[in-house]
């Protein structure tokens, strides 16, 4: 019925055919090469490192040095994407520590799972899901590292990637751990933890987009997004030479 280049859909698929569907093109159908920016790289890391953590919290082992390096892309600076991913690390387990939030069984730390909806397969890879000693609750955990803190309840209730993670795994409630990347030696690191629990419709607004990037994709719809926005610019796209860079 649908015709994806993958044989899924993924967060990663959907949100950037929804941001430009010649982006999409140019990484999924030409398979040309994308470079991380240094703050993706710094999420990545952290992701690892978080990753690390519960495994061996979870009496497993991890190859973290191999996992690292397999991460950074040879272009960035290497060290200093683990230096700022370090930093964030280091201020996360603070919080962890001081407001007690450690006392958690790991369940999963990274595992990819691959969900079918009505002919769409979806694949999801959570960070982590954890079971909570007191109350036994089970919580899909995400990890992200930004500039600013910026998730909220509100704008997380329609959030495509979380909605996927509830939808494949049944679990309703899920939390984005987040971290502010410092940008100088003096600056302070941020931590936040925002919880949300989701409801039926939220998931049937997110499976609305999913069904219509795979027609799109599957039509062979790949237009160019609206000029003008940030996404469209030499500095935030990979393939603008490929694309309004050379007209």
């Amino acid at each position: 019925m649908y015709n994806l280049p993958k044989g899924y859909l993924s967060k990663s698929q959907i949100e950037k055919y929804l941001r430009c569907p010649k982006q999409y093109y140019y990484s999924y159908i030409e398979g040309l090469p994308y470079v991380p920016s240094e703050d993706m790289a710094v999420g990545q890391v952290f992701s690892v490192l978080m990753q690390d953590y519960n495994l061996r919290k979870s009496g497993k082992e991890f190859e973290l040095e191999t996992e690292i390096v397999k991460t950074v892309d040879e272009k960035l600076d290497f060290q200093k994407v683990l230096s700022t991913a370090k930093k964030c690390f280091n201020a996360y387990m603070i919080k962890l520590q001081q407001e007690k939030l450690d006392d958690y069984m790991v369940l999963e730390a990274e595992e990819s799972y691959i969900f079918e909806v009505e002919g769409i397969e979806i694949m999801i890879i959570p960070d982590m899901i954890k079971s909570n000693y007191q109350t036994m609750e089970d919580v899909i955990v995400d990890y992200k590292t930004t500039g600013r803190l910026k998730f909220t309840e509100d704008n997380l209730k329609f959030d495509i990637q979380t909605s996927l993670y509830s939808l494949g795994k049944g679990i309703e409630k899920v939390e984005i751990h987040e971290v502010t990347r410092p940008r100088t030696k003096k600056e302070v690191i941020d931590c936040n933890i925002t919880s949300v629990t989701k409801t039926p419709s939220q998931i049937e607004d997110t499976m609305s987009m999913v069904f219509h990037v795979a027609k799109g994709i599957s039509a062979g719809d790949f237009p160019k997004c609206l000029y003008g926005g940030w996404e469209c610019s030499e500095k935030y796209c990979a393939y603008w030479n490929l694309c309004r860079g050379k007209e």
